[in-house]
């Protein structure tokens, strides 16, 4: 088959020419002529689809790879037959090529292979040769965009990298270097991007919390904007521009201006800047680039998705899934614009798709007359999308319209078909709802009848072709034959489920075709055929039942199908079936037609059915088939899978043999294309075209390779179908489109439709039957009876009343409703109806009731069995303290088979080493024996350990989980992590468990842990360990709970002494009642209890009669009981019937006064009574005494009673508390052994990770090695090209300069003189940049006046030589330095990986040093208590002992104590030293006093010595003594004077604080103003960052201009009016000169 026309684009549009592009559409080859708008699709290869697909238009070429074994590049001229002119394959490699591109030459072309292969090559397709080929670093479905103005520049890219490849060539070597493309950008790079809501300043101004973590763009289109920039489009909305060279990305359009998916597509315009985006939501805008943001054009809404832009010449076209479409050229608009579709399919996934009829218009309507106009017929292709959206188009393709259907059809469609002949759609929705419409020939889509037909979802309809019947069933198997205005012909449920239903016409009659589901998923069909007066149709199914068909009345024919068959299809000659899961297509004889009923019952014969006769099978469907279908006529059946082939089988009409079918694929395996490539398909009505879709809404149609035995064969099968529509269904549809047309629409579907559903949902079960069947009933009686309905009417409303008149009578005079019944028959068949809508409705709620038993048995099982030990709280007395136990799960059998094959391992190596060691002391013991070398390193050891202290020695038994425990240094515990009371309770309990009695010695040392097997072993053995310690405290805890029930027991008995006592004391009783608390035994919430049941329990007549059987049993027992108790019996006549004593009876009860002492006074007592008083006075008065004993006795009693319940709670709480610290302490232990085994895990993890970092490394290493070897081939390649080169050179500089040479050695200059020679050699040598033409016509002045023409012409011919010789000189040395530059960059790029390898190497080395410290520095856990930490650390919060050393206790205290003794040895000697200094000093300060005594004694003796006695001295004069008086006065008054002085200085001072103190206060305020104003000056200067990054400075720059400008203008005005006003004053001062002046001496003249 070959396709015809194909509707969407799913892949690129490439244009060809100027008027045409091509594309891919469900792996077809399609071409659009955008002058005739137009688009022509076909197959290149049935078995093969097209996978790749490019083309260029200056060659006009097309390139594209078909998905086979071998595929290779086909590149054809671009014509209408693609005739092949080369084809590319690589030697030895069968890669599938993901994408193509030609450069803007279209001679190279680009392709890149689909994984798992990885190449990227360069061919010349002229030439068919590789130019250049490259492996990339992982394989993936990549796209190309080649640099239109550099044609070595390729960009590879997908959804997650980018990266540019750059080509170089150099003579027959080609290299590829790539230039990676950045795509992380930083948040404030993204800035706008994917912005949260901001609700303050303070957030608005924190651009950290504006942006999301995400910062990797996924690119979906990109293009070269120049040599060194890409531009990209992204996912999230973003368009970055890249430069490749610098590695620097900046955002040129944020996500936030235009949303998600706004470049999904790109279109650069480089002549004049103009970028083209295409948003997924089918918006197109224009942009022009400018060195700032781009700016916004123009914008244009299409409401199509669109995937693809090209352009064609220089009109824009647009593809997508399910259109292409170019822009109006008419439309210039700026802000709007449309986009003409040339073929257009639907938008979303099309759930079905038919071909039809229409062939009647109506032309006018009056109101008792409608007139038709018979038109041509013409085919329609109608699709129906999930969206409830019906499309419509032409045979060829042409879109015709769309229509919504979502007003009309509130629910989801699940079923839809069509009307062949007809043009009559009908639909049914998941609410029961079936709608008929018609088509007509303007694409309009006219609602002409609806029903609520189903209370549920509607699974299947079939319309015959002709239209006169439709058959709906639902999801509860009811199936109606109605008409198309949805009359009810015949309705009714089915006993068994109803799987597919179809009408069809066999040998011109209508037959209908019913798939039936019994046992073990069998279908069975059932065939019979419609008879002409469809109004006969219910008396063959009319059942006594209500709802239901019954067809033992009917004459069907019932045959097995197949036992894997899912669906089937009935032809004349064949019943085709299928199976979805398999893909087996049969082709089976079809059952006979039966006219007359079957005696048999149905149930038999379904039983009995006898299979199809299988005629052939096909398997030639690969994967998952879709569905199936089959032509009008039955010529062809297809069968459709989903991954993309088609099986078609032709059929003939006229017997049962099948010829060979044909195969197509369609297959897309790649990314472009997610969705599976074909859904459906129908077949036209002629047999010529069969339309696929996909489920992306896209349609192509495909016809048979025409070739001449085929179009003649085609011509056949057309003109029978055509004469079988004509003869066999145009007939009959006529007449139904006819009658359907005329119609009259019903008014306010929707809220019929709504209210209908309302009355509905308000009604049971019951009374839907009764309306149903009254429906039923009144139907079929106004179908022709009026009369019989009128008077069904009238009797009606005689018993309507009657019944309203008994409402209203009294209650004795009312008649009971069952007298009203009019049809007994009914009223029987109601109830029988009635009770099996009961019991179906106790069967759904029974199950209902198995699926949540169901569902509790699966929680039960998963949460609650696979615990041995399930989860308990212990709750107090008083306190409000709880204890939880720990869960166990049962152990699996494997973990217990590896439990003991771990800890028999262990044991047995244990045992061998201690053998060994026996061994080797019985060794030692002998005098001579040769000592091995690992026997004298154990020997040194034990020798150093000996010399050690006791406690620095390591007991090897002593070793646990790694976690040290020290006592107060007097002995060694075991290293474990447990405390001493845990391990001995462990012991104990090891003592009584055999097999795990020696797990705390079986534990490892932390330091034998070196290997990755015993840390898992370990793990094992640590893990029981925590079992046992979890255990063991369960064992307490139980222990407890156990307590707790027995203190609840006491307290209960206690509480009835309690009460049986307050009830004597006649005084209300306080108990103590315990709380329950259901999780002290969680077993309680899997009992259901009578008092949870909220619902009215129901007894069925079984449980009724158990439960009196159990009461009549129990009423004989206590019967049997009363007659004849021996206890009781005892009780009541040996202790009076009590078991207290017989004195406790009579202390309550009152001695009965004697009668006289109330009728007569003392006076009047007789002797007798008097005696008789006294006495009963006595014994009342021993009676009370009795009684305050007794009461005494029972409130002791009573208080003894309270006291041991509080001391039960008491106790109870104590032990409870005991048992919490328990739990702390054993959780601590559980914690540091869990700590310890997630150690050994994260050390196995490391380990591993370690391990598996080495084995990259490694494959880096030999990667880089790998790529090493052709790296320095090419360093080689290059060096010896450029010697070459170079080579080259030379000889031509020799050649040239032998040239030069030669020249004035020339014979034909021998007659010349030297100067003419030399004017001709500096002519020979002159350089200018002209052309070859120009040098053979020089100007005159360049030619000597004495040289002939023929020397002048060999001058001529000379300097042509020599300036082809240094264009040869000049061209080799750009080749050279070429080669050279080519030759630096390979040895960079040589020296780069071997610098990779060196980092590789040295990192290997890191890694081995890394695993060999793992196995070394072992990690041990120490359990330090407080006053044992001698280590600081600088981080108080993060407290880390990375660089602390584990040292023995012993050696620790013998250093603390040699250093004490140092200590205070040298404390003495400083205090020795001290003193002796001390005494010193004393000793120099006296000797030092002394001399200065010495001294001034010395000083004295002089100054007496030296003393003259004269009479002033001997004799003071009295000047002198006023001198003195003088002076003391002075004094005094200087004194009062500094006193007043000092007091004014002080009155200052704090004058001063106080000022000073109001500035202190007056600062504070202008600091907090300060800070205000500064929080406020950062505030603005931010703001102002952030619109001036958003906004721009906003035109400040050229304000502070204008301000400057300003201030400089108005600077010069004022020193232009100061020299103005001083030369005023000069000119005035000139002008004065000229006056004559006469001064004061001016008389004097």
């Amino acid at each position: 088959m070959e396709g015809v026309w194909s509707i969407g684009c799913d892949s690129r549009l490439h244009p060809v020419t100027e008027s045409t592009a091509v594309y891919t559409c469900n792996s077809l080859l399609c071409s659009v002529d955008i002058a005739s708008r137009e688009v022509k699709a076909r197959i290149v290869d049935p078995s093969a689809p097209v996978f790749a697909l490019t083309a260029n238009s200056t060659e006009q070429v097309i390139a594209f790879v078909l998905e086979s074994s071998n595929p290779v590049i086909s590149v054809c001229e671009a014509n209408s037959s693609f005739d092949q002119i080369a084809q590319l394959s690589r030697e030895n490699v069968d890669a599938l090529i993901s994408d193509l591109a030609f450069d803007s030459s279209g001679r190279l072309l680009y392709a890149i292979d689909a994984p798992p292969h990885k190449s990227l090559v360069l061919w010349d397709w002229q030439d068919e040769r590789i130019l250049s080929e490259i492996e990339l670093d992982s394989p993936n479905h990549y796209k190309l965009c080649v640099n239109s103005n550099l044609w070595t520049q390729c960009l590879v890219f997908n959804d997650e990298v980018a990266c540019v490849w750059e080509v170089e060539i150099v003579r027959n070597i080609s290299n590829m270097t790539d230039r990676p493309i950045d795509l992380t950008l930083t948040k404030r790079q993204r800035q706008g991007s994917q912005f949260g809501r901001r609700t303050s300043l303070e957030q608005s101004l924190n651009l950290q919390m504006v942006f999301e973590d995400e910062t990797v763009l996924s690119v979906v289109d990109a293009y070269f904007h120049d040599d060194s920039t890409i531009v990209c489009g992204c996912v999230d909305g973003e368009l970055i521009e890249a430069d490749f060279d610098t590695r620097a990305t900046r955002v040129a359009i944020t996500s936030s201006k235009f949303g998600s998916g706004a470049f999904q597509s790109l279109l650069w315009d480089g002549t004049n800047a103009i970028l083209l985006a295409a948003a997924k939501d089918g918006t197109l805008r224009w942009f022009q680039w400018t060195e700032a943001d781009p700016l916004l054009l123009r914008t244009v809404s299409t409401y199509l998705g669109i995937t693809s832009l090209s352009l064609v010449g220089q009109t824009i076209v647009a593809g997508g899934i399910g259109h292409v479409s170019i822009l109006d050229e008419g439309d210039h608009g700026v802000h709007s614009s449309r986009l003409k579709p040339i073929i257009q399919g639907q938008h979303d996934h099309a759930s079905a798709i038919f071909t039809c009829l229409v062939s009647v218009s109506k032309q006018e309507e009056s109101k008792n007359k409608v007139t038709f106009t018979e038109t041509e017929p013409q085919e329609r292709i109608v699709t129906v999308s999930s969206s409830q959206t019906i499309c419509q188009h032409t045979l060829n393709g042409q879109y015709i319209s769309s229509t919504d259907i979502s007003g009309l059809c509130d629910g989801t469609i699940t079923t839809s078909d069509v009307a062949h002949c007809a043009g009559l759609l009908v639909i049914g929705n998941n609410f029961g709802l079936v709608q008929a419409y018609r088509l007509t020939v303007e694409g309009e889509l006219h609602l002409i009848a609806e029903a609520s037909a189903h209370t549920q979802p509607v699974r299947n309809l079939a319309a015959d072709p002709a239209g006169s019947l439709i058959i709906s069933t639902s999801a509860n198997d009811f199936v109606i034959f109605s008409l198309p205005d949805f009359g009810v012909r015949c309705s009714g449920s089915f006993k068994y489920p109803i799987k597919h239903s179809s009408l069809t016409y066999r040998a011109s009659n209508l037959t209908a075709l019913i798939l039936l589901e019994y046992a073990d998923n069998q279908l069975c069909a059932l065939t019979f055929k419609i008879p002409e007066d469809q109004r006969t149709l219910g008396d063959l199914f009319f059942s006594d039942q209500l709802l239901q068909v019954d067809v033992d009345k009917a004459p069907i024919s019932i045959a097995r199908l197949p036992h894997d068959v899912e669906d089937a299809v009935l032809t004349e000659n064949f019943l085709l079936c299928w199976n979805i899961r398999s893909g087996s297509f049969y082709a089976c004889v079809p059952p006979t037609t039966v006219s007359s009923v079957s005696s048999v019952p149905f149930e038999k014969r379904l039983q009995n059915a006898p299979s199809l006769e299988v005629l052939e099978i096909f398997r030639g469907i690969f994967g998952r088939s879709s569905t199936a279908t089959v032509s009008l006529a039955g010529h062809y059946a297809t069968a459709i899978s989903s991954s993309g082939q088609l099986m078609t089988v032709p059929l003939s009409s006229r017997s049962t043999n099948t010829q060979a079918p044909v195969l197509t694929c369609l297959q897309r395996t790649r990314d472009l294309q997610t969705l599976d490539p074909v859904a459906h398909g129908a077949w036209s009505l002629d047999g010529t075209l069969f339309i696929i879709s996909s489920p992306s809404g896209t349609l192509a149609a495909l016809q048979f390779t025409n070739t001449e035995e085929r179009r003649e064969q085609n011509a056949a099968i057309a003109k029978q179908s055509q004469h079988y529509r004509a003869v066999t269904l145009m007939p009959t549809a006529l007449k139904i489109i006819k009658q359907i047309t005329t119609m009259k629409q019903t008014k306010n579907l929707i809220q019929e439709k709504k209210s209908f559903e309302s009355r509905r949902s308000s009604r049971t079960a019951v009374v839907d039957a009764m309306v149903e069947a009254q429906r039923r009933i009144l139907q079929e009686a106004a179908s022709g009876q009026e009369e019989l309905y009128a008077e069904i009417s009238s009797v009606r409303q005689k018993l309507q009343a009657l019944i309203d008149e008994n409402e209203t009578a009294i209650e004795e005079e009312k008649l009971p409703r069952e007298d009203f019944v009019l049809d007994m028959d009914q009223n029987r068949r109601l109830k029988a109806s009635l009770e099996a809508a009961v019991s179906d409705r106790q069967r759904a709620i029974e199950n209902e009731i198995l699926k949540e038993q169901y569902l509790r048995s699966i929680v039960k099982d998963q949460c609650w069995d696979t615990m041995e030990v399930p989860g308990k709280r212990l709750y107090g007395f008083d306190s409000k303290l709880e204890v939880v136990n720990f869960p166990l799960r049962k152990l699996t059998l494997a973990e217990k088979n590896t439990y003991k094959r771990i800890i028999g391992l262990r044991r047995t190596e244990m045992a061998v080493k201690d053998q060994l060691y026996k061994l080797n002391s019985e060794l030692e013991s002998q005098p001579v024996t040769p000592v091995s070398p690992k026997m004298r390193s154990e020997q040194q050891q034990a020798q150093d350990q000996q010399h050690l202290p006791e406690d620095q020695v390591i007991d090897k038994q002593t070793v646990g989980s790694g976690m040290a425990d020290e006592n107060a240094g007097q002995q060694q515990t075991p290293v474990s992590s447990e405390s001493p009371e845990t391990a001995s309770i462990i012991t104990d309990n090891d003592e009584d468990d055999g097999d795990d009695s020696d797990l705390h010695q079986c534990l490892y040392h932390p330091l034998e842990l070196q290997t990755a097997s015993r840390k898992r072993s370990q793990i094992v053995m640590l893990e029981r360990y925590v079992r046992l310690l979890k255990a063991r405290f369960n064992d307490v805890f139980d222990e407890h709970l156990e307590l707790k029930q027995d203190h609840r027991s006491k307290i209960a008995e206690k509480n009835a002494i309690i009460s049986k006592i307050c009830l004597e004391l006649k005084m209300e009783p306080n108990l103590y009642t315990p709380d329950d608390h259901v999780l002290e035994n969680p077993e309680q919430l899997l009992e259901v209890k009578d008092h949870e049941i909220s619902v009215e329990h129901v007894l069925s007549k079984e449980e009724q009669r158990q439960l009196e059987e159990e009461a009549e049993l129990e009423a004989k027992r206590r019967a049997a009981a009363a007659k004849d108790n021996a206890h009781e019996r005892g009780i009541n006549e040996m202790m009076y019937g009590r078991l207290e004593g017989p004195e406790d009876d009579g202390v309550w009860n009152d001695i009965p006064r004697p009668e006289f002492m109330d009728t007569t006074t003392k006076d009047e007592w007789t002797d007798e009574q008097k005696r008789e008083a006294q006495a009963y006075e006595k014994e009342y008065k021993d009676l009370m005494e009795r009684r305050d004993k007794r009461k005494k006795a029972l409130d002791g009693k009573l208080r003894t009673l309270y006291s041991e319940i509080q001391d039960l709670l008491t106790s109870f709480d104590n032990r409870l508390n005991e048992l919490f610290h328990q739990r702390i302490e054993a959780e601590q232990t559980v914690a540091r052994e869990e700590l310890a085994i997630l150690m050994l895990a994260k050390s196995l993890q490391d380990e591993q990770d370690l391990v598996d970092e080495e084995l990259n490394i490694r494959q880096h290493i030999d990667d880089c090695r790998r790529r090493q070897a052709p790296k320095a081939q090419a360093v080689q390649q290059a060096l010896e090209i450029t010697r070459t080169i170079a080579q080259e050179l030379h000889a031509i500089q020799l050649s040239d300069k032998q040239l030069e040479k030669s020249f004035r050695s020339r014979k034909e200059f021998a007659e010349l003189d030297s100067a003419t020679v030399d004017q001709l050699f500096r002519f020979f040598r002159k350089k200018k940049s002209l052309s070859q033409a120009q040098l053979t016509e020089p100007k005159d002045f360049d030619r000597p006046d004495h040289v002939d023409d023929y020397i002048w012409s060999k001058v001529l011919k000379l300097r042509v030589e020599k300036y082809e010789s240094e264009q040869r000189v000049l061209e080799k040395t750009q080749e050279l330095d070429e080669a050279e530059a080519f030759l630096k960059r390979r040895k960079q790029e040589e020296a780069e990986l071997s610098q990779e390898i060196e980092r590789a190497m040295t990192r290997l080395s890191e890694v081995q040093k890394l695993k060999s410290d793992l196995n070394v520095d072992a990690e041990i856990l120490v359990t330090v208590k407080q006053g044992q930490v001698e280590l600081q650390h600088e981080d108080n919060f993060d407290p880390s002992f990375a660089d602390a050393i584990l040292i023995d206790r012993g050696i620790i205290e013998s250093l603390n104590s040699t250093i004490r003794k140092l200590a205070e040895g040298k404390i003495d000697h400083i205090q020795k030293a001290i003193e002796m200094s001390q005494g010193v000093r004393l000793l120099e300060w006296q000797h030092q006093r002394l001399d200065l005594e010495r001294e001034q004694l010395k000083q004295k003796t002089k100054e007496v010595q030296l003393f003259k006695v004269t009479k002033t001295t001997v004799q003071p004069s009295r000047e002198r003594k006023k001198d003195h008086d003088l002076l003391e006065k002075t004094k005094e008054r200087m004194l009062n004077l500094h006193v007043k002085k000092v007091e004014e200085r002080k009155k200052k001072i704090a004058k001063l604080k106080r000022e000073l103190q109001k500035k202190r206060d007056e600062n504070e305020k202008l600091i907090s103003q300060t800070e205000q104003l500064a929080v406020e000056v950062g505030e603005r200067a931010q703001v102002r960052k952030v619109q001036m990054a958003a906004l721009g400075d906003g035109g400040a720059k050229d304000r502070l201009r204008l301000c400057q400008f300003r201030h400089k203008i108005v600077h010069d005005i004022r020193e232009q009016a100061s020299d103005i006003s001083i030369l005023q004053e000069e000119v005035e001062r000139l002008r004065l000169r000229t006056f004559p002046t006469f001064g004061p001496n001016s008389s004097s003249f």
